[in-house]
């Protein structure tokens, strides 16, 4: 099996970058780190890629995206509108598909930085690990090149955020419901990652305002069928208002509400988080918090640019989302 540079780096115990910089024969790197370095290099027998190693430093005008599902809807659009813009500004970009996985996200981050690329682009909160220690790999990386995060909070200078408030969106629409006269919440999420239990308090936060203690919090399975199909067994007690953490969860809930004669919205009303292209293909039409996809990619683009240029945005910016009111809500308006 060949040899890689992240394999590389951690023989001689430095930096991807300071592979980098020694194959391209950099100033910037001491004669004793150099030598250190291509001593390893050739004990590892590891060859280089003549293109890369022929661009010295410039820059390569490419961006690395990391997400750890590309066939999510969510981020399938958000890669969408990212390429799009990088385009516009005249950058390529490299997608990797990283999982949930600790060790697969850092040898995808280690991957892309072996491209050279310029930047990182984070999507989703699964690069927010629970234990700081599990993040350090990032900080390293922010180190060499800089990071933007759609939907994930990380702090390093050389890290920029671009976020949605999740727990603000769900608690403005549980409370919404919840005034209009529903006493019997029920919330659906299918990840345990930081948006998704923010999006929890902020249901329960809703729920417990109104009078209503240990509302019923629901995990499903990832695919809207394998969901529809554990909420027959679970739900047996109809709900009157259905909060889902993403669209794909309220479309389960529908598909299961057929099966169990619910009326959506007569019986129960139905909100879901995204607004993405299911909301309109279902049947009635999703009532679902939109997400401005576009705005994120393109605030998340703006703030790359300005960094790569020598600026500095704001650390962290917010876009809000807004309720798109179709027929799964009956009796009030967002």
């Amino acid at each position: 099996m060949a040899v890689n540079i992240y394999e590389v780096s951690e023989a001689a115990g430095v930096s991807i970058a300071t592979v980098s910089r020694v194959l391209n024969n950099s100033p910037k790197v001491s004669e004793k780190t150099k030598q250190s370095v291509l001593s390893v290099i050739e004990s590892l027998g590891y060859t280089p890629n003549a293109f890369a190693q022929g661009l010295g430093l410039k820059s390569m005008k490419t961006v690395g995206i990391l997400c750890a599902d590309s066939s999510d809807t969510f981020f399938a659009s958000l890669i969408y509108h990212l390429e799009e813009d990088l385009r516009r500004n005249g950058y390529n970009c490299i997608l990797c598909c990283s999982g949930h996985e600790l060790e697969r996200k850092k040898a995808s981050v280690a991957f892309l930085q072996s491209k050279l690329v310029d930047a990182l682009i984070l999507l989703g909160s699964t690069y927010m690990e629970k234990n700081a220690k599990d993040t350090e790999y990032l900080l390293r990386t922010a180190e060499q090149i800089p990071i933007i995060c759609i939907n994930s909070h990380l702090k390093h200078h050389n890290i920029f955020c671009v976020e949605n408030d999740p727990y603000e969106s769900i608690y403005k629409v549980t409370k919404l419901a919840l005034d209009s006269g529903r006493r019997k919440p029920v919330f659906l999420f299918r990840r345990n990652d930081f948006y998704s239990r923010e999006k929890q308090r902020g249901f329960l936060t809703a729920a417990s305002e109104s009078g209503i203690q240990d509302p019923p919090i629901i995990k499903c399975p990832q695919s809207i069928a394998d969901a529809a199909a554990f909420l027959t067994g679970t739900i047996t007690d109809c709900p009157d208002v259905v909060i889902a953490a993403h669209d794909e969860m309220a479309v389960a809930f529908l598909k299961f509400a057929k099966r169990s004669g619910i009326s959506v919205p007569e019986d129960c009303i139905l909100i879901g988080h995204g607004d993405l292209l299911l909301a309109e293909c279902c049947e009635p039409e999703l009532t679902t918090v939109n997400l401005h996809i576009p705005q994120l990619s393109s605030t998340a683009v703006a703030g790359l640019m300005q960094v790569l240029q020598g600026g500095t945005p704001p650390h962290s910016i917010t876009v809000a989302g807004d309720l798109h009111i179709r027929s799964t809500t009956i009796g009030f308006e967002g």
